[in-house]
């Protein structure tokens, strides 16, 4: 079957194009659809894909402020033509699943979470200024009826978690199914450890770094902090002499600060998080939030939970680690099924069944 990929963007290797390499293997010869790329920011896998862009990536000054542009995103994305392919695939966290196809084209999404911006995290996208609010609130208006009335055109929504299966059911009254990103890092725990905690992230508001930074500025604990993002610089001035911040890493230096550091702070909310998977892997505890994506990721033999988004909270989880720490020696039973060769696995015979009652007629998901 000839297959389309789209994703949002392409500008780096977070957790969603980790998943777009994964989907890439599976069809070789898929052009991929995205509202904009930085080819030097993503890897050789997804490079070998013809890669097709829209408008958005002519608009100046688009790799810093892209995020601005967003109201332009849904007629960007609805701009691409799929009359030539069976299949499109598209992973979304904003846009990509609003791409318009006609009844002989089966659109599969696998939603990492309906657009976050307009949803649930809009004030921490956009702050809470009032001026800014009045003359936003237009714009969030639009996205948010086009974002429900575009996941209609899907026929079918895999999703990563729970928290993000119940968002799909809230905000776009549809039916959905979990497969779980993978874990790239193969389990591979170590003794070797040192005395300083970590944050492998984007450097963004809602992923709550300031609230680890804040909590060990007083406990005066090292603290180092990989990752880079719009609120880099705010984070900084905040931040003691305990704290080092390295920016982003290579994938070699990430699994080196992981298997070194005593516990990995998982601060924020997350759709999934794999994170802290990959901190499990090298055989770190993780001390997160008992909120989210975390509840289906970490148990007691690989973190501790901290109840509430506070400092106080946060402090007790440490204070109660520092004092007790333990790391991960043996493999635990639930890590097979957040492999690759599972994601693969689940995902190609997903899409293949789904496929196959699309075009007999049978889609009822």
């Amino acid at each position: 079957m000839n297959t389309a990929l789209v994703h949002d963007w392409l500008n780096g290797m977070r957790g969603g194009e980790k998943v777009l390499e994964h989907i890439c293997s599976l069809f070789p010869n898929a052009p991929i659809f995205t509202l904009h790329s930085e080819k030097n920011k993503i890897s050789e896998i997804i490079n070998a894909h013809k890669t097709s862009n829209s408008f958005i990536q002519n608009l100046p000054f688009k790799k810093s402020i892209y995020r601005y542009y967003l109201p332009l995103f849904p007629k960007a994305i609805e701009k691409f033509k799929f009359d030539d392919f069976d299949l499109a695939i598209s992973t979304s966290h904003c846009a990509a699943k609003g791409i318009k196809v006609d009844n002989s084209t089966c659109h599969i999404c696998y939603c990492f979470t309906p657009m976050r911006y307009v949803w649930s995290l809009a004030d921490q996208y956009f702050g809470k200024n009032p001026v800014k609010r009045a003359l936003l609130k237009p714009f969030l208006s639009y996205l948010k009826k086009w974002d429900f009335e575009s996941s209609k055109r899907v026929n079918r929504f895999i999703t990563i978690s729970k928290t993000t299966q119940k968002r799909i059911k809230a905000f776009y009254g549809r039916e959905s199914s979990i497969i779980y990103p993978p874990c790239n890092i193969p389990f591979s725990p170590v003794n070797d450890k040192e005395d300083f905690y970590l944050i492998i992230s984007a450097l963004v508001p809602y992923k709550k770094i300031d609230l680890a930074i804040n909590v060990f500025n007083e406990l005066k604990y090292p603290l180092k902090i990989a990752g880079s993002g719009p609120d880099e610089k705010r984070l900084k001035k905040i931040a003691g002499p305990n704290i080092s911040f390295s920016g982003w890493i290579s994938e070699d230096e990430k699994i080196d600060l992981y298997k070194k550091a005593k516990a990995f702070i998982f601060p924020g909310v997350e759709d999934f998080g794999i994170t802290p998977l990959e901190s499990i892997s090298c055989g770190t505890p993780v001390i997160a939030l008992k909120e989210g994506g975390a509840l289906e990721t970490i148990n007691e033999e690989t973190g501790i939970f901290f109840d509430s988004q506070s400092e106080q909270s946060l402090k007790e989880a440490v204070l109660k680690f520092h004092k007790n720490p333990f790391s991960i020696q043996t493999k635990p039973d639930y890590f097979d099924k957040f492999s690759p060769a599972a994601f693969k696995e689940n995902i190609k015979t997903t899409i293949a069944d789904t496929f196959t009652a699309f075009k007999k007629g049978k889609l009822i998901f």
